[in-house]
């Protein structure tokens, strides 16, 4: 007879790691863009200033983006380092997998200013 409790506490505890450490990485990102886009200097580059509110600028946008991307790698590069996951082997499907969260909140933006543009 096999034993499988073995085998699904294991996939449990490393299920664990990996939504563990993407939290973390993905807080502390978090914590750093809420400083940087808090800066009281910096806020002439990310925000226009309305009439009540602060609108973001596409620089917003972009540094979310890029902030984003930097959490993702950032929790598959403690993952690689630490041994716990392979390399992935498609080169071409990493690639896709970047571009589509680095460029998902731009892309956003930028259906929404396309989209006020041509109800205007």
């Amino acid at each position: 007879m096999v034993d499988v409790t073995s085998n699904v506490s294991r996939s449990n505890d490393k299920s664990h790691l990996v939504v563990g450490v993407f939290l973390i990485s993905g807080f502390l990102l978090g914590l750093m863009f809420g400083w940087l886009v808090g800066r009281p200097e910096l806020q002439p580059f990310f925000y226009i200033k309305g009439d009540k509110l602060l609108i973001p600028r596409y620089s917003y946008w972009f540094a979310f983006s890029v902030i984003h991307l930097l959490g993702l790698i950032g929790g598959y590069s403690v993952f690689y380092w630490r041994e716990w996951l392979g390399p992935i082997s498609s080169g071409g499907r990493l690639m896709v997998a970047a571009l589509v969260v680095g460029l998902d909140t731009t892309s956003q933006w930028a259906s929404a200013f396309i989209s006020r543009s041509v109800s205007v």
